[in-house]
């Protein structure tokens, strides 16, 4: 089953997918670290380098694939009971939606 867009609770997250079909290929959710009473998975530093991480384990498990990955950011902030959707579809990280219930995965066609 392809998948194209998902929904999340958390900025948290980095998402790679083939830029050719608009698979999603892996989602990775970046631990948080606290030091000295202050959360850190949103370090622009640590971030870039989950996504570099994630983008070089994509390639690999997934050979032939044009590999794009897309992560929320450091200024990223979830408003509170709200989702964000990743649509890689359309490029689009973290648009805020309506916060009923919904599928958490969306099969592609399934709208």
């Amino acid at each position: 089953m392809d998948i194209k867009s998902i929904e999340f609770q958390t900025t948290d997250v980095v998402v790679a997918y083939d830029s050719e079909t608009g698979d999603v290929l892996h989602v990775h959710q970046v631990s948080d670290e606290v030091v000295d009473g202050k959360r850190h998975s949103n370090d622009r530093g640590a971030l870039e380098a989950e996504r570099d991480l994630v983008a070089e384990l994509a390639r690999k498990q997934f050979p032939g694939r044009t590999v794009k990955v897309l992560t929320a950011g450091p200024d990223a902030v979830p408003k509170p009971g709200m989702r964000q959707r990743v649509d890689v579809s359309a490029e689009r990280v973290l648009e805020e939606i309506d916060p009923r219930p919904r599928r958490i995965i969306e099969p592609a066609g399934s709208r």
